[in-house]
Formats: C-alpha cells, structure tokens, sequence
C-alpha cells in the first residue's frame, strides 16, 4: 500500500478566503439583480395565480422590505 503525501497538507492550512469572499461577492450581485430587475412583482403574481390552480401550493408572497430582510437573514455573518 502507498503511503499518502500529506506533507503539503501538514505545511499549509487550506485558505478559503478568496473562494469565500467571492461568494459573499456572487450573492450581493444576485440580491441586487433581483431587486434591480423587478422580480419581486413578477414572483407575487406567479405565486398568485399558482395559489388559484392549486390549493396545495403554500409559497408566500412578500412586500420588498419583508424579501429583503428574509434574504440578509440567510447572508452569512462573516461576509460582513
């Protein structure tokens, strides 16, 4: 059986920092493309009229300051 090289895992740490800050980057661009591009009328009347064909389907619909804290709620507390 080989042995596994861990010495470059012994010496350096894994450094998530750049891949985290370009999601945290990636998720500001899709918060404010949603809020920029109009989606929030466009979702609300798609959950309305999916209310009125199905009686099963329970999404919410939202007025944009409820939408945007429900979003910054999920952002994760280090990307700030």
């Amino acid at each position: 059986m080989r042995r596994m090289n861990l010495e470059r895992s012994q010496r350096e740490p894994a450094n998530f920092g750049v891949p985290w800050v370009l999601l945290c980057l990636a998720f500001c661009a899709h918060v404010a493309d949603e809020a920029l591009t109009g989606f929030l009328p466009v979702y609300n009347a798609t959950v309305i009229v999916m209310r009125s064909e199905y009686a099963w389907f329970a999404m919410p619909t939202f007025e944009y300051r409820d939408w945007l804290i429900g979003l910054l709620s999920q952002m994760p507390s280090s990307c700030c």
